[in-house]
């Protein structure tokens, strides 16, 4: 947002009015997050699978099948490593980019939450995502 809406924003010609990631960005904590707004759980259910997880999920990194857990365990955790690491941090931050990552545990909760979908919940995000 840093690097791409800056200038929009510092001269007030952009203003954020909702927010559509799964956990608020910590500059913009006035600012209302969608899934906050809705009113049936079916709507959340909409927001968190249709919105919050396909931006969570958007940057993932994978492994082929058959990767063995001893292996994606290291990755892991020397991935989690690298996104504190001051030095990397500090570069994301000269060009103005944010780091919020989530884990693999994170992206492995949203996969078995994709494959345990309501079938008419499937549909209707279907329908909604596909209409012209």
């Amino acid at each position: 947002m840093k690097s791409t809406w800056s200038q929009a924003l510092e001269s007030g010609n952009a203003n954020i009015v909702i927010q559509i990631n799964s956990k608020k960005h910590p500059d913009l904590a006035k600012v209302p997050n969608a899934i906050d707004l809705a009113k049936t759980e079916e709507a959340r259910e909409f927001i968190r699978m249709g919105i919050h997880y396909q931006a969570d999920i958007s940057r993932t990194y994978s492994l082929p099948p058959g990767t063995p857990r001893e292996r994606v365990s290291i990755l892991q955790k020397a991935f989690m490593q690298t996104m504190k690491d001051q030095d990397f941090l500090a570069e994301a931050q000269k060009a103005k980019l944010s780091v919020e990552p989530i884990t693999g545990d994170d992206v492995a909760k949203i996969v078995t939450d994709y494959s345990a979908m309501k079938p008419e919940l499937v549909s209707k995000l279907k329908d909604i995502m596909l209409s012209k």
